[in-house]
């Protein structure tokens, strides 16, 4: 009797998630991540040493952050950290 793997047996029955699905769910989780983090991210990147590096960040961050405040996306990470379940 040949012995099967789990691998195999999903892959015949065409069981799992394709590829492209598991790419798009994590570009969408970054996505909104970025999103709700874009104005700390921002104060973050001010409080940096000047220099390159502070510059770099700056002009990275200032467009997410602008339009995080412009969709109000921001405000579900203030109202995340007033809940103060994350031992805040």
């Amino acid at each position: 009797m040949k012995t099967v793997s789990i691998e195999e047996s999903r892959y015949s029955a065409n069981a799992g998630v394709n590829l492209r699905y598991v790419v798009y769910g994590i570009i969408s989780f970054v996505v909104v991540c970025l999103l709700m983090n874009g104005s700390a991210l921002e104060k973050n990147a001010t409080l940096m040493e000047f220099g390159v590096m502070r510059n770099i960040c700056m002009t990275a961050i200032h467009p997410v952050s602008v339009v995080s405040s412009f969709l109000h996306i921001d405000l579900f990470r203030n109202w995340i950290e007033s809940l103060s379940i994350m031992g805040g």
